[in-house]
């Protein structure tokens, strides 16, 4: 579709284009194209207070028509707290979506030099307030403990017997049996 004049989008906003079909293409065209809705939005600026205002029996007409038809649509159960809750974030929390905006616009780059900032700082405190140092003290104590000698393992007491118990028999047996025999 080819673009509209000023003078085109002033006669739309004051109601002469009367043909549905051409004001539907045109409202098509203006979710389409950023530089006629620019136009159309300075035009309306420019005509607001030349419009009439509406009266108090179309305003009630139309909240009716809207409401008539919001009433036909299937009510979500799931939208109504979701909105509710929408509703209250946004009306208590103006400094939240600014302090959103100061956030978004920060540089990665930015971002992480304040991340290593940080790690710096909190690694300095930890050397000076002696953290480290208590740290390896543990690890040395518990190296200690380590190579203390343990109590023999018991598998190596069940062998000592088994080994103890063998010589023993070995020890009883008549010799002079089998010659292969020790």
């Amino acid at each position: 579709m080819s673009h509209r004049s000023r003078d085109e989008w002033k006669l739309y906003i004051a109601g002469e284009i009367t043909d549905d079909r051409q004001r539907g293409l045109w409202e098509d065209h203006l979710y389409e194209c950023d530089l006629c809705l620019e136009m159309y939005t300075e035009c309306l600026e420019f005509l607001s207070p030349t419009l009439p205002l509406p009266d108090e029996a179309d305003t009630e007409r139309m909240i009716d028509q809207i409401l008539s038809r919001s009433r036909s649509l299937p009510i979500l159960q799931e939208a109504v707290p979701i909105a509710v809750q929408k509703r209250e974030d946004t009306e208590g929390a103006p400094d939240r979506t600014e302090a959103k905006k100061r956030r978004k616009a920060r540089s990665p780059r930015r971002t992480a030099f304040t991340h290593y900032a940080i790690a710096a700082a909190a690694t300095f405190l930890l050397m000076t307030t002696g953290v480290f140092g208590k740290m390896t003290d543990q690890f040395s104590v518990v190296r200690a403990e380590q190579k203390k000698p343990l109590s023999t393992p018991v598998s190596d007491h069940l062998m000592e017997q088994t080994f103890a118990f063998f010589d023993s028999l070995h020890a009883q047996k008549p010799k002079g049996g089998h010659p292969l025999e020790p």
